[in-house]
């Protein structure tokens, strides 16, 4: 699946990347395991790291991101 550029995707274990992170492949981002956010806030990123958690709003709804990928980071 390709996602639009701005998406944030919630790993089972509650960690936001972003598409194309470099230890993450797209085709295994699916449901139910992920979720993703489409046309987030475009702070959301940003607020994530301060400890503002997310929920998914695609895919797995039950995922929520409560840290941001460091690789997704740089």
């Amino acid at each position: 699946m390709r996602f639009p550029a701005g998406t944030i995707l919630v790993s089972p274990r509650g960690v936001a990347h972003r598409p194309g992170c470099l230890h993450q492949s797209e085709s295994e981002v699916k449901a139910p395991q992920w979720g993703w956010i489409t046309d987030p806030d475009p702070q959301l990123w940003r607020r994530l790291g301060e400890g503002s958690p997310a929920r998914a709003t695609h895919g797995n709804t039950e995922r929520v991101a409560t840290r941001r990928c460091q690789s997704c980071d740089t």
